[in-house]
């Protein structure tokens, strides 16, 4: 959902900041390993959802705004698209690493 929002800030403010933050961390403090993971995974299938919508009506001037990673720098729609795509992936390996830790 942190992604999601990454891409509206970039469509919608001028040179936004985008915040970095240690997912590991959210992952572990939200207890995902925890929890029912259903409504976490309609979650992600709505903001997913909603965000191919906006991919799908991006012109050149929206995919040319930029803003800057608080740990990288420069952060573009293209290095968000290149982060997001593999986004879900990152996070089933999370899960899997925290269920294994506690079994």
């Amino acid at each position: 959902m942190t992604s999601a929002i990454r891409l509206r800030r970039l469509l919608a403010e001028d040179n936004p900041v985008i915040q970095g933050y240690d997912q590991d961390l959210y992952a572990t403090r939200f207890r995902y390993n925890e929890r029912d993971i259903a409504p976490a995974l309609e979650a992600f299938r709505g903001a997913r959802a909603t965000t191919v919508q906006l991919l799908e009506r991006m012109n050149e001037e929206d995919w040319r705004r930029e803003g800057t990673h608080t740990e990288s720098g420069r952060y573009t729609a293209q290095n968000w698209l290149e982060i997001y795509g593999a986004h879900a992936h990152g996070h089933a390996d999370q899960i899997r690493q925290l269920r294994e830790k506690l079994s």
